[in-house]
């Protein structure tokens, strides 16, 4: 999950932060829900199908299914004919239900959303569903050599989401680019090589 606030006021795209859990994704929700129903399946099969593959496999699927027909309706239905062992499982999942099994995540987020912000007035001009459909389109036009006279003069400036650096001795991590530094960039360092020499 990252955010990225940008100045999008010239012919300039300019980044200027990125903010967010990079290890915090889609997977993390989906396996909320997968571990959920084998959970709800134990209890009333008392089967553990967690060992078989396939079947773990057609369970993802469907939550994954499950989660996106939440995005525009209260409820959707799981239906997976002979999961295990002959068994067909028939449930449902709740949009409120969804909120509570990832309510932990959902909070994680707001905590990256509010430090990202920092009490900043939003800019509204921009229709928010339309945002991140905006931000690619721009991005396609210039990775696609669009020559058309809205996109010939875009600039666009990104940042790094992540600083980057070099373990040095005991372990110490020294970093030659910062978080949301603007990228492409030179910031040349000198690193001295230690060779450990194998006197066997």
């Amino acid at each position: 999950m990252l955010s990225t606030a940008a100045d999008t006021t010239s012919e300039f795209i300019d980044s200027k932060s990125v903010a967010g859990d990079t290890h915090l994704g889609d997977e993390d929700y989906n396996n909320r829900l997968v571990n959920h129903f084998v959970q709800e399946f134990n209890r009333k099969f008392k089967e553990d199908f967690t060992i078989n593959v396939r079947t773990f496999r057609r369970l993802r699927i469907a939550c994954e299914c499950a989660k996106r027909e939440l995005s525009s309706s209260l409820k959707s239905s799981i239906e997976i004919d002979s999961i295990f062992k002959g068994i067909d499982f028939y449930t449902s999942l709740t949009r409120a239900k969804f909120e509570e099994l990832n309510q932990n995540l959902f909070q994680s987020t707001m905590k990256h959303v509010e430090k990202f912000f920092n009490d900043k007035e939003l800019n509204k001009s921009v229709n928010p569903d339309e945002a991140m459909a905006y931000g690619a389109a721009i991005q396609a036009a210039i990775l696609s050599g669009d020559t058309s006279e809205k996109s010939q003069d875009l600039l666009l400036l990104n940042i790094t989401t992540l600083s980057l650096g070099l373990e040095t001795t005991s372990g110490i991590i020294t970093p030659f680019i910062k978080c949301n530094t603007t990228v492409l960039l030179k910031n040349p360092k000198l690193f001295q090589q230690i060779l450990k020499i194998n006197r066997k």
